[in-house]
C-alpha cells in the first residue's frame, strides 16, 4: 500500500493540477508545437544533466545498486511520474513522448498508408527506402514527420513482392488507451534498421472511443492486406504491452480462419489477460517505473468498458484463447514489472501446448 507521504503528495498535486488545469492545457498545446528533434534535443539535454548530478554526488535510486548512472537518473525521471494524479490527456500525453524520445530516421522514407481502411504508416527500413504502387511507380513520403504534419495523404500502397526484406507488423502499446502508430515511427525505424526489416505500424482503433473488439479487428484488417504482398514466413508481428495482447488475438483470429501463420511473433511485456490472473498486476505497481500506481488507478477500473462488457473480459484474454498451433514466438517481460505473472504462466501454456516458445526475463 502507498506511504502517508505518497498519499499526501499525490492529493496536494491533484487539487494543484485542478486549479491550474487552463494552464495546463495551454502547456501541452505549446510543447506539441514544438517539433519532434526539438523536443528530443530538450529531453536528451535535461536527462545528460541529470546522469551528471547522479553521477557527482553518486545517487544510485534503480534496484540495483550495480547498474550505471544512466539507468539510475532514468529510475529517478520516471519515478516522478508516481505522483502525478493521471487522467485519459496525461496519460496519451505521456505515451507520446515516444515520438521524441526516438524521433523519426532522416533518410529512411515513410508512407502513410490504409490497409484495408486502417490507418498505418510503412517504414521503408529495409530496401533503400523504396517502394512501389500497384501501377509501378515509386511513392515515397519524408521521414522527418517530427511536425507531426501528414507529408501523404491516405492511399492504397502494394508493395512489390519481388522485395524479400523481412515485414515487421509493428502493434503500439498505450494500456488500449494511449499511443499511436505515428508515435512510433522512430522507434519503429530503429528497430527495422537494425534488423533488415520494413515495418508496417498499424494505428489501430483505442479506448474509450471504441473498444478491444474494435482494435483486433484493425489489427486483422490490415494483417490481411499486408499478406496479399507479402508471403506469411516474410511476416514477423511485433507487439508491445497492450499491443502485445492484440498480437496474441491477431494470431488466435489467424488460426480461427485457418490462414497461414507468420514466420514468427515478437511480445514485449504483453498485457494478455484481462481478468486478473496473477498478483503481479495488483502488487508490482509499487516497482514498476512505467505502470505505476497512478496509471493503473486510472485505466485498470476501464477495463470493463474497454472490452465492451464484463463477460467479455475473459473471451477477449489472448491467455485463455486457443494457441496450439500458432507459429514461434518470443516474450520478454522484467521480474518487477505488473505483467510479469501473466507473462510467465502464457509462456509455460505455450510450450505445454506445443508452441516453439523463447522467454526471456530481466531483472
Amino acid at each position: 500500500p502507498p506511504s502517508q507521504f505518497e498519499k499526501c503528495i499525490v492529493l496536494v498535486l491533484k487539487y494543484v493540477l485542478m486549479v491550474i488545469w487552463p494552464l495546463e492545457i495551454l502547456l501541452f498545446w505549446l510543447w506539441n508545437q514544438l517539433s519532434l528533434h526539438f523536443r528530443n534535443y530538450l529531453l536528451t539535454a535535461f536527462f545528460m544533466a541529470l546522469v551528471a548530478i547522479h553521477r557527482f554526488f553518486g545517487i544510485k535510486t534503480g534496484y540495483d545498486p550495480s547498474l550505471s548512472y544512466e539507468t539510475h537518473a532514468l529510475s529517478t525521471m520516471l519515478w516522478m511520474g508516481r505522483y502525478i494524479p493521471m487522467n485519459l490527456s496525461r496519460i496519451r500525453l505521456s505515451l507520446d513522448s515516444i515520438s521524441y524520445s526516438y524521433p523519426p530516421i532522416p533518410g529512411i522514407p515513410v508512407t502513410q498508408v490504409s490497409a484495408n481502411g486502417v490507418e498505418a504508416y510503412w517504414i521503408s527500413s529495409g530496401n533503400n527506402g523504396k517502394c512501389s504502387s500497384s501501377n509501378g511507380s515509386s511513392t515515397e513520403t519524408e521521414s522527418s514527420l517530427d511536425d507531426g504534419r501528414r507529408r501523404a495523404g491516405k492511399t492504397e500502397h502494394r508493395f512489390q513482392r519481388q522485395q524479400r526484406q523481412p515485414v515487421i507488423f509493428w502493434l503500439y502499446g498505450g494500456a488500449f488507451v494511449a499511443g499511436s502508430a505515428k508515435s512510433n515511427i522512430g522507434l519503429g525505424s530503429t528497430v527495422g534498421r537494425r534488423t533488415g526489416a520494413d515495418v508496417l505500424c498499424v494505428h489501430y482503433r483505442r479506448a474509450p472511443e471504441f473498444t478491444m473488439s474494435d482494435a483486433i479487428e484493425d489489427a486483422f484488417k490490415a494483417y490481411k492486406w499486408l499478406v496479399e504482398t507479402r508471403r506469411p514466413e516474410e511476416i514477423i508481428v511485433l507487439g508491445i504491452s497492450s499491443g502485445g495482447g492484440i498480437a496474441a488475438a491477431l494470431l488466435q483470429r489467424i488460426l480461427s480462419h485457418k490462414m497461414k501463420m507468420p514466420a514468427g511473433s515478437v511480445l514485449l511485456g504483453p498485457w494478455l489477460a484481462y481478468s486478473q490472473v496473477g498478483n503481479s498486476i495488483v502488487d508490482n505497481t509499487v516497482k514498476d517505473l512505467v505502470v505505476s500506481p497512478r496509471i493503473f488507478e486510472a485505466v485498470y477500473p476501464l477495463m470493463t468498458d474497454i472490452c465492451g462488457g464484463e463477460e467479455e473480459r475473459k473471451r477477449l484474454s489472448p491467455f485463455f484463447g486457443r494457441v496450439k498451433g500458432t507459429c514461434p514466438i518470443h516474450i520478454s517481460y522484467s521480474s518487477i514489472e505488473v505483467l510479469t505473472d501473466e507473462c510467465k504462466m502464457f509462456a509455460s501454456r505455450l510450450r505445454e501446448e506445443g508452441v516453439q516458445v523463447e522467454e526471456m526475463c530481466v531483472p
